[in-house]
Parts: C-alpha cells; structure tokens; sequence
C-alpha cells in the first residue's frame, strides 16, 4: 500500500509476519504496525488473523490494513503535493515451518488521494478502489534470515518490491541491510538502507531502519523508519 510516490510499508509489512515458522498451534495471528519519515511520510497499521480451521503460519487468514501519509512528486515542471488515506482487506495463504514462512494475497484496496495542485492525469485522484496482490515471508537458514515483500496494485499499475538480509547478533537482535523498488506510470524510487530488529520478548520484535531514497525527479534522499510485529 505504500504506490503514492510516498514511503510506506517497506519492509515492515513482511515483518508483519515475523516468527510464524516458530509459532504454537495456539497462536492465531499478528498486529503490526510503524512509519517512514523522509521529505514525506507515512504510517500503518493492521492484523493477520487465522480463519477457523486455520493457525498462524498455516492455512488461511485476512488482514485488514490501514494506512496514510503524504508525498511529492513533479509532472509537467510543476511540483505536487499529495496526502493520501486508505485501507485494504486481503484474504492471505500462509505456509510455514522450520525454513521459514510465505504469505500469498489478495484482495481489494480503497485509498482517497488529495492532491494540490490538481493533476487530472494521477490515476490515484479522488477515491479510488483497486485490487492488489502481494507476496511476504522469510527463509531461515542458521543465524541468517532473508526477508521478501511485494506487492502489485492492478488498477493503479503500481508496485512494490523490498528485499533485506540479516544476521543474528546474541539472542535478541539481528542487523542487516535491505534493498527495494516502487513506483507506477509517473515515478519509479529505488531504497538502499541498515536496519536492525531486537526481539523484546517472544513473538514481539520492534524493527529500526534507516538509509537512502534516490527519485528521478527528487534526486537522492536520506529516510528513517521504526516497525513493530506481534504474534497473539
């Protein structure tokens, strides 16, 4: 949900679903949520939750996700600034086990995006619903973890794509880098950054990232970004 020319859910969504390979049959689901900040903004927030015969990292679940922030971005010579708010709900396959975990899903996306001036050729004016698929998960493999993210919004054209290794480093933390893309018809940005997760108790780790942005149209930009995940 992050394809408005702003940062948003990076990383962090795929977070979201931290720990499930190592998840009792007890446990359905997790909360999540955090924020970017650069020359823009953006926040969210949501919940996976197993369906009935169904447990986290295994089976069928939904989440709901909300989200919001601001961006800019120039068209024609002419600098716009964005401010957008939405959500989306997706029916979500997990599979899991010792090797990790992956997310497949899909469902419909409503986002209201005010923009000033107005550019009548942003297919993301107004409200606007769309459909969108999405893959998240991880491979486990030692003390290394790679994490993945991507998401395509159908009607928008726009899309997402994150990427970032990490390792171990005593029992609570693990530090790494990441790599990701997004874009649509009117922008493309490419992300470079550090991040860190510390695992404050079991199923619950708070994730910290920073690094760089680089836009065609905006050159390259510094950014910072805190996420959260917590198995229930």
């Amino acid at each position: 949900m992050i394809r408005r020319c702003g940062l948003a859910l990076f990383i962090i969504l795929g977070g979201g679903a931290a720990a499930q390979s190592s998840a009792s049959a007890a446990e359905q689901g997790v909360l999540f949520g955090g924020g970017t900040i650069a020359s823009d903004w953006s926040a969210y927030g949501g919940v996976l939750y197993s369906l009935p015969g169904s447990s986290l990292g295994h089976g069928w679940a939904v989440r709901p996700t909300v989200a919001g922030g601001e961006y800019k971005y120039v068209t024609g010579g002419q600098r716009v600034r964005g401010e957008y708010v939405g959500g989306s709900i997706a029916l979500v396959y997990q599979t899991s086990g010792d090797w990790g975990w992956n997310n497949l899903s899909i469902g419909p996306r409503y986002m209201n995006t005010d923009l000033s001036p107005k550019d009548f050729g942003n297919k993301r004016r107004g409200g606007r619903w769309d459909g969108v698929a999405g893959i998240d998960g991880a491979h486990l493999a030692g003390p290394w973890r790679v994490d993945w993210y991507g998401a395509y919004g159908f009607d928008a054209q726009d899309y997402q794509v994150s990427l970032d290794l990490t390792h171990a480093v005593g029992d609570r933390w693990r530090i790494g880098g990441l790599i990701g893309a997004q874009g649509d018809q009117t922008y493309d940005r490419q992300m470079y950054g550090a991040l860190a997760g510390v695992q404050v108790e079991p199923g619950f780790e708070i994730q910290f990232g920073a690094g760089v942005t680089d836009q065609s149209d905006r050159g390259t930009q510094g950014y910072g970004q805190i996420g959260f995940s917590r198995t229930f």
